[in-house]
């Protein structure tokens, strides 16, 4: 299996849902309800294809999601910068 699809970032970034067959790395589309997850069961994912709705609030959770964890603020300079101050010492 694969770890965390980059992809997966990608659309999110965009404001689109993750619809995947099998891969939910860390519960993180069910978790904060990034899309829909079918656990290996290609009619659950059809019908979760057609349970998309353009006007639903996904796409805005989704750029919400990349904008907290995905986007290498300042403050996220300072954070990775820290650690590797503190290995380095």
């Amino acid at each position: 299996m694969e770890g965390f699809p980059n992809i997966f970032i990608e659309a999110w970034g965009c404001g689109i849902p993750v619809l995947s067959l099998f891969v939910d790395p860390g519960g993180v589309v069910r978790k904060n309800g990034l899309g829909y997850v079918a656990g290996g069961k290609l009619d659950k994912l059809i019908d979760y294809i057609n349970k998309i709705d353009p006007g639903n609030d996904i796409g805005i959770k989704a750029k919400h999601y990349v904008n907290r964890y995905h986007v290498l603020t300042n403050e996220r300079m300072m954070e990775i910068d820290s650690v590797f101050t503190d290995i380095c010492n």
